[in-house]
Formats: C-alpha cells, structure tokens, sequence
C-alpha cells in the first residue's frame, strides 16, 4: 500500500510509522485518527498526500486493542453497538515523542482530536460528533484547533452547539456543498443512525468516563432520534483541503 512512498515503517503502540524516502522535517509528525469503520480509504488518502510531500505519517487504529471492529450508531437488534470498552479508554492514546505532532482526525477520530488537543502543536478534525460535555472540555483552550465541517452535515450538528459553549472554540473551515465523509474516496451511500442529543446537558468526569460505543449506555443519558445521513465523496474539496492542511502547516 505505501511501499513505493516509504523508506522504512515500524509500530509503536497502536500506531503504525511510515517514514518518507526523504524527510523534509525530522521535527514533525502528521498523526491521522480514523472514524467510526476503522482505518480505511481516507486515511490511506491523507497518509500518502503527506508521504509524496515528505512528512513522516502516524496512522491511528484505537479500536483493535479494545476488540472493537466497527460502529453502527443503530438500536437495530443486528447492528446494535454493545462494545465494554469507554471513549475515553479508546481515546487515551501514546502519542510519539516528536517535537511537533500535527493531528487530522476524521468524524470519531476528530472527537479523539478534540478531547486530546492540549496533546497536539495543531489538531484538524474533519465532521466532528461530540460524545458528551464536561465544564472541563468546554474550559479547554482549542486555538491550536481547526474543525472542518460539512454545510450538508446533519450528522454532527451537535459539534456546533458544542463549539457555541466553549471558552475559546476552534478555528472553523466549511466545505461548501458536502456531506458527511467527504473526504473517504469512492464514498456514496446513505445509512440509518441514531442521533444523540448529547450537548443538552454538562457531564461530570465520572459520568462521561462511562461513555463508550455501547447504546444501552449511551441512551441512559441522551435523548436520541433516528436520522438516515448522506456520505458522499468530494474529490475535488479532499484535494483543496489536504492542500489548505499542508499551507497551514508550512506557514505557522
């Protein structure tokens, strides 16, 4: 997959390295976090953008020690989340000792960005969810944040009334006419979900270290709605905004 864009690679943690054939900057790390399917498609996209443009890439994968293989955000008996595992477990990730570490997070792997920005020199999370709100979350200072979202986005318009009640929110880019996973190549489908209200109420640290991809759980603190969301490709807006990503990084 990557053989012909890389010198050597290795593994620490749940984090696969992969170091260009020329580096242009020993310091940095761009750290990509996948979504609610694993890593896939977009991250295999954003990871070789980066690579041709000789930055070393870390590649995410905070599901597989915690024997979760997929989400389905569904009450559907079949497609039921019943993991035991908490988003705070699955979001405690080691991050590399590099001098800068640049995060890009894609939908739940944004939410990792958000709750993990202090970890981070800049942090780019992609459609956004948020999973539930501590006075702690919405104190945290997320200047070194981008969030890009969706204008057709109905998924995670919860991450808005988030932003709305942080002390200092991120920084925000809008990819006119997308949907949700614009940036996941060869992506066209819709999906039945269940919508949680999670930004009604603020959490204390005990209640959302309870938290985790199981819906008995999640339920018992969140109103939901079922919702059948759009996922559809851009090519044409992944391109502008690894390139935005890339100026951004070089110009700061």
């Amino acid at each position: 997959m990557f053989n012909d864009l890389i010198s050597k690679f290795e593994i620490r943690d749940s984090i696969l390295i992969l170091i260009p054939n020329e580096v242009v900057d020993e310091e940095v790390l761009i750290l990509i976090s996948h979504g609610s399917s694993g890593p896939g498609p977009a991250e295999t996209n954003i990871a070789k953008f980066f690579l041709l443009n000789g930055y070393t890439v870390g590649i995410v994968d905070y599901f597989t020690k915690h024997n979760v293989k997929k989400l389905f955000w569904s009450d559907r008996p079949d497609y039921k989340d019943t993991y035991e595992a908490t988003f705070s477990e699955m979001f405690d990730i080691t991050i590399p000792s590099y001098k800068k570490v640049i995060h890009i997070g894609f939908s739940l792997g944004g939410t990792l960005g958000l709750v993990n920005s202090k970890k981070f020199t800049k942090n780019y999370c992609f459609y956004p969810g948020t999973i539930g709100m501590t006075q702690s979350l919405l104190d945290q200072d997320y200047s070194n944040t981008t969030v890009i979202l969706a204008q057709n986005d109905l998924w995670c318009s919860d991450y808005r009334e988030f932003a709305s009640k942080c002390k200092t929110p991120p920084h925000k880019w809008i990819a006119k006419d997308c949907y949700h996973g614009f940036m996941i190549p060869g992506k066209e489908k819709t999906i039945p979900i269940v919508k949680y209200n999670t930004t009604e109420d603020v959490l204390t640290w005990g209640q959302y270290n309870t938290l985790g991809p199981n819906h008995d759980i999640l339920k018992s603190y969140f109103e939901y709605t079922w919702l059948t969301i759009k996922l559809l490709y851009n090519e044409k807006e992944c391109i502008m905004y690894m390139n935005r990503i890339l100026k951004d990084i070089k110009h700061r």
